[in-house]
């Protein structure tokens, strides 16, 4: 028995003295880091150390290379496959195999020497596809990029800005000031909540009062968050996902970004997506960026002087209809004509169509009538529906009524008139009953030989 063992003992030797010299200066630990295309396979980044021997690699080598677990997961290991010549990332159970999740063509001895373009696993549809940013590295160099994720994760801002444009201005509302979120990490990282918004003047003094009128606006951000919007990431799709507060560590929402950087303040420029609804796809959403600190402050003040700078009204038409000949007669769209800013919400104006009583209610119209005769004053006025009044008036008696009716502009105007015609009207009969009397009296002093004076 003790012999088996000195013999077991002396072809372990044996296989090591056997190895190249480069080897045995591997790295006890590699770290595989990087950005994943599209956000794949980021759950099988991290730290692997050395399998060591075991039951079924006695020597801890796979094709004369050394064997790595990942830790805190040994099903994830890091082996060589000489017949293929590749390196591959993959389950426990594939290790020896060519097959995994991760694979390089490269004849290194060690990981950490790998110099060839990684590849990674996308599906039975697309096969492989380029990860240029993957790498192993090993020793210090590999362990300070590791640390210095984990640092990044925990110095992560506390608030972040989401600034730019959206395509075609959709889902525009889920821009804004995102708080880091007190409590548990999600996919290893921050989880934010939307921060709700409040005007202030472009000095920083407190805005009094919120008028149309009001030029000199600047949008800052409250401590308080919006549970209803949230950022967040997944660590098994790689990717920064922003959405309601259902869908928190999911795979799903409103916008996106493919990118593992440990902060959303380091996400890279041009990698937002805004979604199109279930199974309708993603869309490039380039001019969004996440930004914070100084370089948010200068976004925002950018998109402030844009808002002040801003018409505050604005006219839609027909451009093609008002080409064509023979339509000056044609009836104009209701939606045509002149807008005005109504509120600033979000980082953006609202405009509204004066008098249009879909957008807002029309203030009320105050009516005043005065008569001082006896008379039956009829007012009929047709709009959505149909009012009649009836007033009766003694003589020598002044009444004075106030009529509240919810009219459009066009309508006021001509109820107005009509009121003042009928009261000229009355005044004319006065007048006229007044001269037929001075004239009556006239005729009958003549006839009687009288002096008409």
């Amino acid at each position: 028995m003790a012999g088996a063992r000195c013999a077991c003992l002396a072809l372990a030797v044996a296989v090591a003295a056997a190895l190249p010299d480069e080897l045995k200066s591997a790295s006890s630990t590699v770290y595989l880091v990087g950005n994943m295309p599209q956000g794949l396979r980021t759950d099988w980044l991290g730290a692997y150390d050395q399998l060591g021997k075991t039951k079924r690699w006695r020597s801890g080598l796979c094709d004369g290379r050394i064997i790595y677990a990942k830790q805190n997961d040994k099903t994830k290991m890091i082996w060589y496959h000489k017949k293929s010549a590749y390196w591959y990332v993959g389950r426990a159970r594939a290790a020896g195999k060519a097959a995994g999740v991760l694979s390089v063509k490269d004849h290194a001895l060690m990981p950490e020497k790998i110099s060839g373009h990684w590849k990674a696993w996308w599906g039975p549809k697309k096969s492989w596809i380029d990860a240029p940013e993957l790498q192993c590295v090993g020793g210090n160099r590999g362990r300070k990029i590791f640390e210095a994720a984990a640092l990044a994760v925990a110095g992560a801002d506390k608030t972040v800005h989401l600034i730019g444009t959206t395509p075609s201005g959709q889902r525009h509302e889920w821009l804004g000031a995102y708080i880091q979120r007190e409590g548990d990490l999600v996919g290893g990282r921050h989880a934010y909540a939307k921060a709700s918004t409040r005007l202030t003047s472009l000095l920083g003094r407190p805005a009094l009062a919120l008028t149309r009128d009001l030029l000199t606006l600047r949008i800052a951000r409250s401590q308080q968050g919006d549970p209803a919007k949230m950022l967040w990431y997944n660590a098994g799709a790689g990717t920064w996902y922003m959405g309601g507060k259902a869908a928190l560590g999911q795979r799903k929402g409103i916008l996106k970004a493919h990118d593992s950087a440990a902060a959303p303040e380091l996400i890279k420029p041009g990698m937002w997506q805004l979604g199109q609804g279930e199974g309708k796809g993603w869309l490039s959403a380039p001019d969004v960026h996440c930004l914070h600190g100084a370089e948010a402050e200068k976004a925002l003040k950018a998109e402030q002087s844009a808002l002040l700078g801003a018409q505050r009204t604005v006219y839609l038409f027909d451009a093609q209809a008002s080409r064509s000949p023979g339509t000056s007669g044609s009836t104009a769209p209701a939606w045509q004509g002149a807008y005005t800013v109504e509120a600033t919400e979000e980082g953006r104006h609202r405009y509204l169509k004066p008098g249009d009583a879909a957008g807002s209610k029309v203030p009320l119209l105050a009516l005043t009538l005065t008569a001082t005769l006896t008379v039956t004053l009829t007012l009929t006025v047709t709009l959505t529906v149909t009012v009649t009044l009836t007033l009766t008036v003694t003589v020598a008696l002044t009444v004075t009524l106030t009529l509240l009716l919810n009219l459009t502009p066009g309508g006021m105007g001509a109820l107005v008139q009509r009121a003042h015609g009928l009261v000229a009207r009355q005044q004319a009969g006065q007048a006229a009953l007044g001269a037929q009397d001075v004239a009556l009296g006239i005729r009958r002093r003549a006839a009687a030989g009288q002096d008409p004076g």
